[in-house]
């Protein structure tokens, strides 16, 4: 059974907005180097993504996902450092480390 082009679509983002994070005030961490991220607009979602920690989160507008997608990479960061390493897999430990080479406490 064959599928014909009405079967299913490709979604292409209407925007792609290239970003950095320079500052996660005030929240008290300090950014080492500029972090980069890419703000997909589909539709009325914006979906912000830091893809070399694969770290993504979504808002109303390209503001509110930037927001969104901070407090999840300090909230993530802050969950990783308080649990031993040994008990972090591959993933969480690879992540961790990329977070590391941009965040540190202020």
């Amino acid at each position: 059974m064959g599928s014909s082009s009405q079967d299913w679509q490709v979604n292409y983002p209407e925007e792609i907005i290239d970003a950095r994070i320079t500052t996660f005030k005030p929240d008290s961490y300090d950014v080492k180097h500029p972090i980069n991220v890419t703000i997909i607009r589909r539709g009325s979602e914006y979906i912000a993504s830091q893809l070399e920690s694969n770290i993504h989160a979504s808002g109303d507008d390209e503001v509110e996902a930037l927001d969104n997608l901070k407090s999840l990479i300090l909230d993530i960061f802050e969950s990783l450092t308080l649990e031993p390493e040994e008990n972090l897999g591959p993933k969480p430990l690879r992540q961790l480390a990329v977070l590391r080479e941009w965040i540190e406490r202020a």
